[in-house]
């Protein structure tokens, strides 16, 4: 739902093709307005962070996750944006095939 990111985000942009699992500090995310991106259907505030609920362009899935709280002022409940993680902010652990 958050789209392609640059392999740049990775900690370890080498790893190979495949299933991953990725972890981002929520810190470590910003939103920026995107007119094709996903949806805000909901912002509640978490001490330090904001939790996003959005719902994809297709609007067949909607996604929880925590951002830091500082938002530009045009985005909101019904803005359109895309998730950018910080260069080397995203962990990706391969996924086993059991």
């Amino acid at each position: 739902p958050f789209g392609d990111w640059d392999r740049g985000a990775l900690s370890n942009p080498a790893m190979t093709n495949g299933e991953v699992t990725l972890i981002v500090d929520a810190h470590q995310l910003s939103l920026r307005t995107n007119v094709g991106g996903l949806e805000i259907t909901n912002i509640d505030s978490l001490g330090g962070l904001n939790r996003v609920t959005v719902k994809s362009a297709l609007g067949d899935t909607s996604l929880d996750f925590e951002c830091p709280k500082a938002l530009d002022a045009e985005i909101g409940v019904g803005s359109r944006v895309q998730v950018i993680p910080k260069p080397g902010s995203v962990f990706a652990t391969q996924t086993s095939s059991d």
